[in-house]
C-alpha cells in the first residue's frame, strides 16, 4: 500500500519533471499559435447566435494587454497569449463574415431576367455551369439580387462563349441547398465565402436563351480587377484549346491541370481516380503551384552555374528562389488567385521561398506556422474545409520527418549511387505511408471513404505527375502565347494517358475502398489534436500524440450508426431497421 508521504513525493518528482520537459522545448510553443488561433475560428463557426462584434474585438485586445503586463511572469504570459490567440480567430472570422456582406436568396424567384460578366464555366455532362458577377436584374420591379450568382444550363452555352463575355438571359434563382445530412457538405457556408470580395448568393437554371450585350457604361472594374479579367479569360481560352487538341481524355485532364475545370473528364476516370487516391493531382493546389516554382527554380540555377562568373559571384540560390516566387505568383494568378485554395498555396509556398531568399531554412515547422497564420487571418474559413485540412497535414508530416531524419538523410547523401537510390525508395514509401495516415481521417470523416492502395498509386503516379506532367504543362502555358506548344500536345497526352491507366490499374483491384460511417466531431479532433501534438512536440511526451489519437479512433470505430437520417430539405428520409439496414424514403 502507498503511503501519503510516497504518493506526494511522487507527484513533487513528476511535477519537476513536467516543468523541466516544457521549459527545455520553450522555444516551441510558437508553433502552437496556429492552433490557438484555429480553436477561436471552429468556435465561432459552431456559435448557434451571432455575438455583438465589439465584444471580440475589446475581449482580443484586452487580453493582449494583459499578456504584455505579465510577461515577466511565464506561465501566466502563456495562457494570456493561448487565450488571446483563441480570442484574435474568433474576431477575425467575425470580421470576414461581416465584411463580405452577402445578399442571398432566400426563397425562389422568377423566372426573372438578368444580366451580368460571365467569370468562369464549368463544364457538366448535361450542359454547363457557370458564375455570373455584377449581376443586376433587368426589370425594376425585382427585388435585390446577389452580386454573384452560380447558374446551370439545361442544354448547353453557345461554343463562342466565354469568360468575360456580359450576357442578359431569363432564370429561375433558389438558395443553395443546405446539407443533404447532418454535418454534410454545406453549399451555402462555402458558396457564402466563395470568393474574396462576395461569395455565391444563390443558384438557378437558365429558362431562355442568352444574348450578348455591351458592359455598362458605369462599369469600372479597376486596374487589378481588369488584370484579373483578362488572366480568366486566358486561362479559359487555354484550357478549351487543349480540349479541342489533345484528343480523348487526356485533353481534358489537362485543361483540369490548368484551369481547374474538372466538368469535362468522364465521370468513370474521375471514379477511378478518387479510388485510387490520385484525385489530389487533378486539383489545382500547391502540389501545382509548387511543382511550376521548383522547375523555375532548377532552370535557373542551373543555367546560372553554366556561367563561370555568376557561379562564383551572383548569390544563385537567392536568385533561383526570387525566379519561383514570380513563377509561383505567375501560376497562382492564371489558376485564380481569388480562389481561397489557390490564395493557400500560393501564401504557403511564398513564405516559404521568401525565406530561400532570405537564407533561411525553407522547409521547417516555423515557416510552416507562418503560412498557415497568414491563410487564416486572410480567409478564416477555409479551416472547416477539407482543402485546408488535408494539404497542411500533408506538408506537417513531411515536414516534420524531415526534420527528424534530417540528419540520417544528409549521412546517406554522401554514399554510393545505389545507396542514394535505395534510401529515396524507402524515404518515398516512409513519406508515403505517413502522409496517407495523416490525411485519413480528414478523408474519413468529411468523404466517408478510404483509398485502400493510395499510398502504392501516389509513389508511381506522383513522380509522373512531378517529373513528366507537370513540366510538360508548364511548358504549355508558357508557349501557348507565342504558338509554340504545338509539339508538346502528343507527350503531354501520352503521360496523362499512363496516369489514367495507373489509377484504373489500382481503382479495380479487390476492396480498392474502405467506406467509413458517420462518426461525431469529437472523435475526429482528437485524431487531429493526436496528431498535431506528435508533429509538433519534440521530446518524451510526444509519444501522448498517439494515445490521444488511439482515443478518437476508437470513439470513431465504435460510434453506433443513426436511427435516423433526416434530408436538409426535410423532404428526404432514411432510416435504420432493425436488421440493421439503411432505408432511403423519398417524397415525404
Amino acid at each position: 500500500m502507498v503511503r501519503a508521504g510516497q504518493f506526494w513525493r511522487w507527484c513533487r518528482l513528476g511535477g519537476a519533471w513536467l516543468r523541466e520537459e516544457l521549459s527545455f522545448h520553450r522555444e516551441r510553443f510558437v508553433l502552437f499559435l496556429p492552433v490557438f488561433f484555429g480553436l477561436g475560428i471552429i468556435l465561432y463557426f459552431n456559435l448557434k447566435f451571432e455575438p455583438p462584434g465589439l465584444i471580440a474585438v475589446i475581449t482580443t485586445l484586452g487580453l493582449w494587454l494583459l499578456a504584455i503586463l505579465f510577461r515577466r511572469h511565464s506561465l501566466v504570459m502563456r495562457i494570456l497569449v493561448i487565450l488571446a490567440m483563441a480570442a484574435s480567430g474568433f474576431a477575425v472570422s467575425q470580421w470576414r463574415t461581416h465584411g463580405l456582406q452577402a445578399v442571398v436568396v432566400q426563397q425562389p424567384l422568377g423566372p426573372i431576367g438578368l444580366s451580368g460578366r460571365i467569370a468562369a464555366i464549368d463544364h457538366r455532362a448535361h450542359g454547363q455551369r457557370f458564375i455570373l458577377t455584377n449581376v443586376t436584374a433587368i426589370d425594376d420591379s425585382a427585388e435585390s439580387l446577389p452580386p454573384v450568382l452560380r447558374i446551370t444550363t439545361r442544354g448547353g452555352l453557345e461554343r463562342d462563349t466565354g469568360v468575360g463575355d456580359w450576357v442578359q438571359f431569363r432564370a429561375v434563382l433558389t438558395p443553395l441547398r443546405p446539407p443533404s445530412v447532418v454535418g454534410g457538405f454545406d453549399y451555402q457556408f462555402y458558396g457564402y465565402f466563395f470568393g474574396l470580395n462576395h461569395g455565391i448568393g444563390g443558384g438557378g437554371f437558365m429558362v431562355s436563351g442568352l444574348r450578348y450585350i455591351d458592359p455598362p457604361t458605369d462599369y469600372d472594374p479597376g486596374l487589378w480587377q481588369s488584370l484579373f479579367n483578362l488572366i480568366d479569360a486566358y486561362r479559359w481560352r487555354m484550357s478549351y484549346w487543349l480540349i479541342q487538341e489533345i484528343e480523348g481524355d487526356a485533353g481534358a485532364m489537362a485543361a483540369a491541370l490548368v484551369g481547374g475545370d474538372q466538368g469535362q473528364i468522364a465521370p468513370p476516370i474521375l471514379q477511378s481516380m478518387r479510388d485510387s487516391g490520385l484525385a489530389h493531382i487533378l486539383s489545382i493546389s500547391g502540389l501545382h503551384i509548387s511543382l511550376a516554382a521548383i522547375i523555375v527554380i532548377l532552370v535557373v540555377r542551373g543555367g546560372l552555374a553554366l556561367i563561370p562568373y555568376c557561379a562564383l559571384y551572383w548569390p544563385l540560390k537567392q536568385i533561383a528562389g526570387a525566379a519561383g516566387l514570380v513563377a509561383a505568383i505567375g501560376y497562382g494568378l492564371l489558376a485564380g488567385i481569388n480562389q481561397v485554395p489557390v490564395l493557400r498555396s500560393l501564401v504557403m509556398l511564398g513564405v516559404m521561398l521568401l525565406a530561400m531568399i532570405l537564407g533561411r531554412r525553407a522547409l521547417s515547422l516555423l515557416t510552416l506556422a507562418w503560412a498557415a497564420m497568414i491563410s487564416l487571418i486572410l480567409t478564416p474559413e477555409q479551416l472547416l474545409g477539407p482543402s485546408f485540412q488535408l494539404s497542411f497535414a500533408a506538408v506537417l508530416v513531411l515536414v516534420t520527418l524531415a526534420e527528424v531524419y534530417q540528419l540520417s538523410l544528409a549521412d546517406g547523401f554522401d554514399t554510393g549511387l545505389v545507396r542514394r537510390l535505395r534510401l529515396w525508395l524507402v524515404f518515398s514509401l516512409v513519406s508515403s505511408v505517413a502522409v496517407t495516415v495523416a490525411t485519413t481521417p480528414t478523408s474519413a470523416y468529411i468523404f466517408h471513404r478510404t483509398a485502400i492502395y493510395g499510398v502504392f498509386a501516389n509513389l508511381l503516379a506522383v513522380p509522373l505527375s512531378d517529373f513528366i506532367i507537370m513540366p510538360l504543362v508548364v511548358g504549355e502555358l508558357l508557349l501557348y502565347p507565342l504558338g509554340w506548344d504545338g509539339w508538346l500536345h502528343r507527350p503531354l497526352g501520352w503521360s496523362i494517358d499512363g496516369l489514367i491507366a495507373l489509377s484504373r490499374f489500382f481503382a479495380e483491384l479487390p476492396q480498392a475502398v474502405i467506406y467509413s460511417r458517420a462518426f461525431s466531431g469529437g472523435a475526429f479532433a482528437l485524431m487531429i489534436a493526436g496528431g498535431l501534438w506528435l508533429c509538433l512536440w519534440r521530446g518524451s511526451l510526444r509519444w501522448l500524440g498517439i494515445g490521444v489519437a488511439a482515443v478518437g479512433l476508437g470513439m470513431a470505430i465504435w460510434t453506433p450508426p443513426p436511427r435516423l437520417i433526416i434530408g436538409g430539405d426535410g423532404r428526404n428520409f432514411a432510416y435504420l431497421r432493425p436488421e440493421g439496414q439503411m432505408v432511403l424514403a423519398r417524397g415525404g
